[in-house]
């Protein structure tokens, strides 16, 4: 079964300037559902417009149909429980994302914020969109060591990082096509079983498999 990754992304993205963030949240998903494309996007942050531009955007939602009104009946249905979080982005491009923890009824301290993911899991590999993300900044800082946890099982034992770095420096159209990747990050990726994939332009692809609980990259073309 073919399921896309939903608009968490976006919803992720969604400011905050005024109101609360109900509804910023109802009005981006009203924006969405009725097709005002353009005013849906201004409602995203300005790093993620950065990121992703309309044309980006748009086909985001034209590859969930439907997701946008879903969401919006959802959140008409019943009181939405929130969630507040911070982001603190590093040198290196990688981030650390905390959420603040809900006060305790016999606390009478402030609320304090807590990281959602272990701080120091600068590579995850759990979901498909985090594994090509990790991958990108694993190249980046030329972490050969790294690179070879998201090469799939059946190659782990013949790859080194020495050989690693020997491969990608001597093959450069591997340097454009990570750099392709780069450019389609915040895009959805389609999940059917064990494998996802992630379109990079007409001819070309991402492609990850799941293997023992991690999201392996089997190839980007």
């Amino acid at each position: 079964m073919r399921r896309p990754v939903l608009l968490l992304v976006l919803l992720a993205a969604c400011k905050t300037a005024s109101g609360t963030p109900q509804q910023s949240l109802q009005g981006f998903l009203q924006d969405s559902a009725l097709g005002n494309l353009s005013a849906a996007y201004q409602r995203l942050h300005p790093d993620f417009r950065k990121r992703c531009d309309l044309a980006c955007f748009g086909r985001i939602l034209d590859s969930q149909p439907g997701q946008s009104r879903q969401l919006l009946d959802e959140l008409r249905a019943g009181e939405p429980t929130v969630v507040y979080s911070a982001e603190l982005k590093l040198e290196s491009g990688s981030a650390l994302r905390l959420e603040k923890e809900p006060l305790a009824s016999t606390s009478k301290g402030p609320a304090t914020f807590g990281f959602s993911d272990n701080p120091l899991d600068f590579y995850p590999q759990d979901t498909p969109s985090r594994t090509l993300r990790s991958f990108v900044q694993a190249f980046g800082a030329k972490r050969f060591d790294v690179l070879t946890r998201f090469v799939p099982k059946s190659f782990q034992n013949k790859l080194t990082p020495e050989l690693l770095r020997e491969r990608f420096a001597n093959e450069p159209r591997i340097a454009a096509q990570v750099e392709a990747l780069r450019k389609h990050l915040d895009e959805p990726v389609t999940i059917d079983g064990n494998t996802a994939r992630l379109p990079l332009g007409p001819e070309q692809e991402a492609t990850l498999l799941l293997q023992d609980g991690h999201w392996r990259v089997q190839k980007l073309e």
